[in-house]
């Protein structure tokens, strides 16, 4: 269903052209210009909540850079970001995450427009600053 929301928005496919296939996990990756890091768009259904977040691979250099532009960012994107250097593993992630039940069929189509604008949004403002 994600998929297909997708497809109707111009902007999106502009950006992320390529369509993902399903697949049974509970997130999708898009690209974000680099291998070091990409975009990842979360829905978790027990605690009822969807995500996004720019998940750096083994690149704390990278993470720092954002974190010191991080008043920037966050006033650029609209948001407040849950900046995680996580020091004891590889990977890095900066996440923002509202409170939304995906599976409700009322709440299925604002879940997929907020998904999508973060996407946007994460990748047009922190592809600026790395």
């Amino acid at each position: 269903s994600f998929n297909e929301h997708c497809a109707m928005r111009a902007d999106f496919k502009r950006v992320f052209p390529n369509a993902r296939k399903p697949q049974p996990q509970h997130w999708m990756d898009l690209p974000c210009g680099s291998s070091a890091y990409h975009i990842g768009l979360i829905v978790n259904s027990k605690e009822r909540c969807i995500s996004a977040e720019l998940f750096i691979l083994d690149n704390k250099e990278i993470y720092r850079t954002l974190e010191a532009s991080k008043t920037k960012i966050e006033s650029e994107c609209g948001c407040s970001f849950n900046w995680m250097e996580l020091p004891d593993r590889k990977a890095s992630r900066i996440v923002v995450s509202i409170p939304k039940n995906w599976q409700s069929a009322d709440e299925q189509k604002p879940c997929f427009d907020w998904l999508c604008d973060m996407a946007l949004k994460i990748r047009k403002v922190f592809v600026k600053y790395v």
